[in-house]
């Protein structure tokens, strides 16, 4: 199973070409591979054998990842393999979700490049980031090498917006995930306090209303 090329380019509605960034560096001891439809199944053991908390906390479920992939080119995911070719880490970026920022929201043309760009009612621009890393391998600095991943990955899909702001990458993660709260934080997202903001964003991804999760942001 070859490594696909990167950085590679897939086409995105919110600004024509998407370069996704460069993969994690190889010294992290996976191979790194763009998922699609014909390998989405790599994931499937990794989803089913680390815990229900972890799952649930990174939002990667079977079912979350199968709408991922169907709504490729405007969402993105990585999975890093070991040397048996099982699946390790995943990490998603979803750009310009279908529900999001659609309905009763408001839209723009570029000017410029004639490119449409939704955005919320409040003017927000969103991508949403998931992660998840099996037990066995973390610890090891694939997941902040992923979170960077995921927000450069989120700041070339902003680039035909740059009229628009304040533009967000946001992550939901359970409220008891300290390990990935920490993450986060050191990687500049905050726990937002705007509770109309959390409803546009809970209703722009699908995301419960469960209080036991909370959404982090960073502003771009």
């Amino acid at each position: 199973m070859p490594d696909t090329p990167h950085p590679h380019v897939i086409d995105a509605e919110c600004g024509g070409e998407l370069q996704c960034a460069s993969f994690p560096p190889g010294h992290l001891g996976l191979r790194w591979v763009l998922l699609d439809a014909s390998n989405i199944a790599l994931v499937d053991h990794l989803i089913d054998h680390v815990s229900e908390f972890r799952v649930a906390s990174s939002a990667l479920s079977r079912e979350h990842m199968a709408n991922i992939i169907a709504r490729s080119p405007h969402s993105v995911a990585l999975c890093g393999c070991d040397r048996d070719s099982q699946a390790q880490a995943v990490a998603a970026v979803e750009l310009n979700p279908v529900r999001s920022l659609t309905q009763g929201s408001r839209g723009q043309r570029d000017a410029e490049d004639g490119h449409h760009i939704t955005y919320g009612e409040s003017g927000h621009i969103y991508a949403r980031i998931s992660a998840l890393v099996s037990d066995s391998w973390r610890g090891r600095g694939i997941g902040r090498s992923l979170l960077e991943w995921q927000v450069q990955t989120a700041t070339t899909a902003f680039a035909h917006a740059s009229a628009i702001s304040p533009r967000l990458v946001i992550s939901t993660v359970h409220r008891d995930d300290k390990e990935s709260r920490r993450l986060l934080a050191a990687g500049g997202f905050s726990p937002h306090e705007d509770a109309h903001v959390e409803a546009s964003i809970r209703a722009a991804y699908g995301i419960s209303d469960d209080p036991s999760f909370i959404t982090y942001w960073i502003e771009l």
